[in-house]
C-alpha cells in the first residue's frame, strides 16, 4: 500500500513538471512568432520590402518609350518627364496611386499602400512610407480658394489660394480634377475659362499627407447673348433718353 502511494505521489510530480516545461516552451515559441524579432514581424517585412521593389521595378519600367525617344531625338528633361509622367498616369499597376509633378524634372508616386517615390530622369527614389507624419490642417475657415472677378464675366477668371497656415516645409497643392491629379500652386495663380469647374486645395508633406482640403466652384463665367432684347424712348424738346433691357439666358 505505502508502495503505491508511492508511485502515485511520483507521476503527479512528474506532471506538473512536464506542464511547467510545455508552458516555457509555448512563451518560448510565441515569442519567436510574435516577438518583435519574430518569424511573423520578419514575413511582414519582408513582404512589405518585396513591394517596395516591386512597385519601384515598375516604375523604373515605364521609362521605356522616354528613353527611346530621348536616344533618338535627343529630347530635353521636360520633353522626357512630360512622357514619364504620361507612361506613368497610363501603367495599370499605378491606377490608384497618386502621381503629381513637383517641378519640371521631379515626379511624386504614391501608391494605395502609401510608398512614396521621388521619380527623376536619373532614378526612382524611395522616400518611405505614409503614416502619421505632421502636415497643417487646410478647412474654410483658414484656406480660402479666391475667384476673380468674384461678379459675372465674359472672359476667363484667376484662381488664387490663400492661408494662414504656415507651408514652410510643405507643399500647397491644387486640383482640378476632383482630386485625380494635384499640381504644386503657382504664386501667380492660374486661370480657368469654363463654368462648373471645382477646385481643390491642400498643403502636403514630403510623403504627400494631407489633412483636409479647401475649395470653390467657378460659376460666374457668361457669355451667352441675352434671349431678347427690349428699348423704351423717352423725349424732350432739349434731349431723348434711350433704355435697353434685356433677358438674361
Amino acid at each position: 500500500m505505502e508502495r503505491e502511494k508511492r508511485t502515485k505521489g511520483i507521476t503527479l510530480i512528474s506532471l506538473v513538471v512536464t506542464v511547467i516545461i510545455l508552458l516555457i516552451l509555448a512563451g518560448i515559441g510565441i515569442g519567436m512568432v510574435t516577438g518583435e524579432n519574430g518569424l511573423l514581424r520578419k514575413a511582414i517585412q519582408i513582404r512589405e520590402k518585396t513591394n517596395i521593389e516591386d512597385y519601384r521595378d515598375t516604375i523604373e519600367l515605364n521609362r521605356g518609350r522616354p528613353e527611346i525617344e530621348s536616344g533618338a531625338n535627343g529630347i530635353n528633361s521636360k520633353k522626357y518627364m512630360d512622357m514619364y509622367e504620361e507612361e506613368l498616369r497610363n501603367e495599370k499597376k499605378l491606377e490608384d496611386a497618386s502621381i503629381t509633378r513637383v517641378d519640371e524634372g521631379k515626379i511624386r508616386v504614391a501608391t494605395k499602400e502609401g510608398y512614396v517615390y521621388y521619380v527623376t530622369k536619373d532614378k526612382t527614389e524611395y522616400i518611405g512610407k505614409q503614416g502619421k507624419g505632421e502636415v497643417p490642417t487646410v478647412n474654410s475657415s483658414n484656406t480660402k480658394v479666391k475667384i476673380t472677378p468674384s461678379e459675372w464675366t465674359k472672359g476667363k477668371v484667376r484662381i488664387t489660394i490663400e492661408t494662414t497656415e504656415n507651408t514652410e516645409g510643405y507643399e500647397l497643392q491644387y486640383s482640378i480634377d476632383k482630386g485625380r491629379t494635384w499640381r504644386r500652386y503657382p504664386n501667380e495663380g492660374f486661370e480657368i475659362e469654363d463654368n462648373g469647374v471645382a477646385i481643390y486645395a491642400r498643403i502636403i508633406n514630403n510623403l504627400e499627407e494631407y489633412n483636409g482640403t479647401a475649395s470653390a466652384t467657378v460659376g460666374n463665367i457668361d457669355r451667352l447673348p441675352p434671349t431678347s432684347v427690349s428699348f423704351t424712348e423717352k423725349h424732350t424738346t432739349k434731349s431723348i433718353t434711350v433704355t435697353a433691357s434685356a433677358t438674361d439666358a
